[in-house]
């Protein structure tokens, strides 16, 4: 948490410097997590926003909200088109990150941009079917509703489309990492943790002022 404070202490001292342009951006597009992989619906969506400043339009900094959510629904046939749904999990998550951004070739009409992001992830998730997870020993259950916390950081690379002096749109890959961990009722030394880790596709415009 203290790097965290750190990060955003840093992002405020910046943009009292007079020489940076402010920056702001958003994106959104399709995620896939690892927990997900073997849902019905493996595909999530993410969207984020985030402001910052901008060096000789080159290196930015700031910070980043996303939103990240999949409703998943397993549907059974019970014939003459009738289906029921068996099993529901709902994945939302929260993530709050600083990041940094290089721009080497700012002038082309296309050029590229690097970033990487590192934060705190927050994340709800809710699972109605069969609630309990077996471990080893089939007298413990652990229920695996409820929130998750942990970290989270990202690598980004885009290509940048210049549309105008200060305002551009951009498309790309990033990769994310992040296992986060169940909060309160835990069993003794066992606890969850949800794998959000995977790969997802970035399309967005960003605009300086």
């Amino acid at each position: 948490m203290k790097r965290i404070m750190y990060c955003f202490a840093a992002i405020i001292f910046c943009q009292s410097f007079t020489f940076a342009e402010n920056q702001f951006s958003a994106k959104i597009g399709p995620a896939w997590p690892s927990s997900l992989w073997e849902t019905e619906k493996p595909t999530a969506w993410d969207a984020a926003l985030q402001s910052g400043v901008v060096f000789d339009k080159r290196v930015s900094i700031g910070g980043s909200i996303d939103f990240l959510w999949n409703n998943d629904a397993k549907e059974t046939a019970q014939g003459n088109g009738i289906y029921q749904v068996s099993v529901t999990q709902r994945t939302f998550m929260f993530p709050v990150c600083g990041y940094l951004s290089i721009s080497p070739l700012p002038d082309l009409v296309l050029s590229p941009c690097i970033g990487g992001y590192v934060g705190l992830n927050t994340m709800y998730f809710d699972y109605e079917g069969n609630k309990k997870i077996t471990v080893d020993d089939p007298s413990i259950r652990v229920d695996g509703d409820g929130w998750y916390m942990g970290l989270i950081w990202k690598i980004a690379a885009d290509a940048v489309f210049r549309i105008g002096d200060n305002s551009s749109l951009f498309a790309g890959l990033e990769y994310q990492w992040s296992k986060p961990r169940k909060l309160g009722d835990n069993e003794g030394n066992l606890y969850l943790r949800r794998n959000m880790s995977g790969l997802g596709v970035r399309l967005g415009v960003k605009v300086d002022y």
